[in-house]
């Protein structure tokens, strides 16, 4: 895992699910696999991944650091080279 945003921790793709194609952060700190591309839903003030399978990555501390700049946080599943 790396740093990332605000102090949050970003989850490696090589940790990732083998279905996952996007990651991104919400904004309470928590990052979210994604198979669709999910978009951001302003009424919710958070992602929209009702098309797609989500899965919540957990960290170690108790109270994830707020991401202020979620919106930025969205990226694709890097290609893979053999």
């Amino acid at each position: 895992m790396t740093e990332f945003l605000d102090d949050t921790i970003k989850p490696e793709w090589d940790d990732a699910p083998e279905w996952a194609n996007w990651l991104a952060c919400g904004p309470e700190g928590l990052w979210y696999w994604y198979q669709d591309e999910p978009r951001i839903d302003e009424a919710l003030f958070d992602w929209d991944g009702e098309h797609g399978s989500v899965f919540e990555m957990h960290f170690p501390q108790d109270h994830p650091q707020l991401c202020e700049d979620w919106r930025a946080t969205l990226e694709h599943r890097p290609d893979v080279i053999d």
